[in-house]
C-alpha cells in the first residue's frame, strides 16, 4: 500500500510539474525544496530537530493535506491509470478484467478526489451490470444486488415472477406474481392498471413487494425477475423509488422509467447468466475477510417434513409462502423474522439485536397490513 501511494504521488507530481512548466511556473520540485528551507531540516529551530510532518510542508506549501482517508483515492486515481486497457490481478489472484465507476454515497463523510468516485470491479471475465440510465451510487449497487439474489432465487424456487423492494440493503418487501383479487388490487391502488387477475404477472409481484409496507419502501430500489413490460413500468412510474434492477426491459419500459425522476432514474440491467465465484471477500479496516458465499438454494422440497397444526397436509401455496418468507430472510440483515401471506413479505423484522423484538416488529407490521 505504501509503494503503491508512493508511486501514485510521484506521478501525480510529475504531471503537475508539467503542468506547472507549460504554464511558466516554478516545479513542485522546488517548492518542496523551499519548503524544505523554511522548516530547516535537522535543525533544532521551528521543528526542534526534527523533520516536517507532511501536515506542516502542505500547509506551507499551501497543498492540500494528506489524510489517511485520501489513500484509497489516491492509490484509485493511480490503478484506474494502469487498469485502462490492460488486465490487472488482485490479490487473490483473480483477473480485475472490467473496471467501472460510480459516484460515492454510501460514506458522506468520505472525502474522494477526482469527483467523489468510488470503484466497481468484476472478478469474472466480464462485467454483469449495465447502467442503461441514471447515476448508481454505493448503497445502490448494494440493494440492487441483493434485491437481484432475492428475486432470482425466488423465482426460480416458486417457477413464478418474483419482485423485491429493497431500502437500506434489507428488503422492505418480497413477492411472487400471485393474481390479485378485486379487494387486493383495490388495497394495493393498482385497480386501474388492468392487471390480469387470472394469471401470475410480474406486476402483481412488484404491486405485492411494495405493499407490503410502504413507509419503508418510500424511495426504494426494485429488483424484477424477469423482463420488465410496460404495464409493470407503469407501476414503477408513479412510486417513489430511486432504481429499478431487471434483466431486461421492453422498449417503451424503458423509455418511461427513463424520464423518471427529472431523467435521472437508476436503470440496472444484469446478466441473469452470470454466476458469481464460490467465494466472497469484503475489505473491512484494511483487512480481507473470505468466506463461501451462501449458495444454499431452496425448494418446495424443503419443508416436505413441515408439520400442520391441524394433522392435514401441507398445500402449494403454504409451502409458497415459505419460501418468500425464507428466501427473504436469507437477504436480510440479522436478527430477521418474517411473516408471509398469499405470495407475500406482510411484516419484515429486520436488523434488530433482540430477536424477541424483531418478532415484535415483524408481527406489528403483519398486523397493520
Amino acid at each position: 500500500m505504501a509503494r503503491l501511494r508512493v508511486a501514485a504521488a510521484l506521478e501525480d507530481e510529475r504531471k503537475r510539474d508539467l503542468e506547472l512548466q507549460q504554464n511558466g511556473g516554478p516545479s513542485t520540485s522546488s517548492i518542496n525544496k523551499s519548503c524544505s528551507s523554511i522548516y530547516g531540516h535537522g535543525s533544532p529551530g521551528g521543528t526542534r530537530g526534527r523533520l516536517p510532518s507532511a501536515f506542516e510542508k502542505n500547509s506551507s506549501c499551501g497543498r492540500h493535506c494528506h489524510h489517511s482517508h485520501l489513500d484509497d483515492g489516491l492509490c484509485g486515481r493511480f490503478m484506474r491509470r494502469k487498469l485502462q486497457g490492460q488486465h490487472a490481478n488482485n490479490s487473490l489472484g483473480r483477473q480485475n478484467d472490467h473496471y467501472d465507476s460510480y459516484r460515492l454515497n454510501g460514506n458522506s463523510n468520505a472525502v474522494i478526489e477526482d469527483g467523489n468516485e468510488a470503484d466497481l470491479y468484476s472478478l469474472q471475465m466480464d462485467m454483469p451490470i449495465k447502467v442503461l440510465n441514471g447515476s448508481p451510487g454505493y448503497i445502490n449497487i448494494l440493494d440492487g444486488l441483493n434485491a437481484w439474489q432475492l428475486v432470482s432465487e425466488l423465482a426460480e424456487a416458486t417457477g413464478q415472477p418474483a419482485a423485491a423492494s429493497f431500502k437500506h440493503v434489507s428488503p422492505a418487501g418480497a413477492a411472487i406474481g400471485v393474481p390479485l383479487n378485486d379487494t387486493e388490487a383495490q388495497s394495493l391502488m393498482v385497480a386501474d392498471l388492468s392487471i390480469d387477475p387470472r394469471r401470475p404477472s410480474l406486476a402483481s409481484a412488484l404491486a405485492r413487494a411494495r405493499g407490503a409496507d410502504r413507509m419503508s419502501s418510500f424511495g426504494d430500489f426494485i429488483a424484477l425477475s424477469q423482463k420488465c413490460d410496460e404495464i409493470t413500468a407503469r407501476l414503477i412510474s408513479r412510486e417513489i423509488s430511486d432504481g429499478v434492477i431487471a434483466p431486461d426491459y421492453d422498449d417503451q419500459a424503458l423509455s418511461m422509467l427513463a424520464k423518471k425522476k427529472n431523467g435521472n432514474y437508476i436503470i440496472l440491467r444484469i446478466d441473469p447468466k452470470n454466476l458469481p465465484a464460490e467465494d466472497e471477500v469484503r475489505t473491512i479496516f484494511g483487512l480481507k475477510l473470505k468466506q463461501k458465499r451462501n449458495a444454499a438454494a431452496l425448494s418446495t422440497d424443503s419443508f416436505t417434513d413441515v408439520a400442520v397444526g391441524d394433522g392435514g397436509e401441507i398445500t402449494a401455496e403454504t409451502v409458497d409462502d415459505l419460501l418468500v418468507a425464507c428466501v427473504a430472510v436469507k437477504y436480510t440483515q440479522s436478527d430477521a423474522v418474517c411473516f408471509a401471506y398469499r405470495g407475500q413479505v406482510i411484516g419484515m423484522g429486520a436488523g434488530q439485536q433482540s430477536r424477541l423484538n424483531c418478532t415484535r416488529l415483524a408481527g406489528e407490521k403483519a398486523a397493520n397490513w
